[in-house]
């Protein structure tokens, strides 16, 4: 969030303002309780599409509706991989796994999608992703979240995980990254620059906490969408 707007960040963290779901959370979400709840052992595969058709309607539609019509496709292509989801080959030993990591001057928390085992015995990390497959750009942003969680996996196991991979289930497709001690080193590198940054913010009154405006992002998706000045 303080990469995305930091006036959006110092809203929820620093002014304890609560915000607003919106459809994107609301439709992610979702999907990610159906995920858990197959891996938890509450509902088979094959169950999956009719909780999701059930109860898309009220858990999503009916708070938010669809404000273009790419949302109805949205909803098609998950009914559709849903409708054809036969489970996973692996296990799941972490299912929507809450963690923190204490290993520097400050805590990371967060949850881990899914984990499981490979044939070695070592770990996969797992996050599924209702969004359109990441671009090359975005894919060396997004992959930090994921090597910080790797953290966790190295205190607890003793070893990094084997592979971690984004699974687009809308698009029925994966994006999988093989352990790189490089991009781990990179996403640890970002993490304490951006904790200085925020450090210096909080503790500088003065600070200018600069919206990042975006007429799309910030009528649909922005938190605080109904509360922000900047909303355009």
């Amino acid at each position: 969030m303080w990469d995305t707007c930091k006036l959006s960040y110092k809203y929820k963290y620093i002014d304890g303002l609560q915000g607003e779901e919106n459809w994107f959370s609301a439709f992610g979400t979702f999907a990610h309780l159906i995920f858990e709840l197959v891996d938890r052992g509450k509902i088979k595969p094959s169950d999956a599409y009719n909780v999701w058709t059930k109860y898309y309607p009220k858990r999503v539609f009916q708070k938010h509706g669809h404000a273009f019509p790419w949302m109805l496709k949205w909803y098609d292509e998950a009914s559709d991989f849903f409708f054809t989801f036969k489970g996973w080959r692996t296990k799941a030993k972490y299912v929507e796994q809450y963690i923190e990591i204490d290993q520097w001057d400050y805590i990371l928390r967060g949850y881990i999608d899914r984990g499981s085992i490979d044939s070695d015995g070592r770990v996969i990390l797992t996050d599924h992703k209702s969004s359109n497959l990441f671009s090359q750009e975005d894919l060396a942003k997004k992959r930090r979240q994921l090597y910080l969680y790797s953290t966790y996996i190295a205190q607890t196991t003793g070893e990094f995980p084997s592979k971690l991979i984004f699974n687009f289930f809308r698009k029925k497709d994966f994006i999988t990254i093989n352990f790189n001690e490089s991009e781990y080193k990179e996403a640890w590198d970002w993490a304490h620059k951006t904790v200085a940054e925020i450090e210096y913010a909080i503790s500088n009154p003065d600070f200018d906490y600069e919206p990042k405006v975006d007429k799309f992002f910030c009528k649909n998706i922005c938190d605080f969408r109904f509360q922000c000045p900047y909303n355009v």
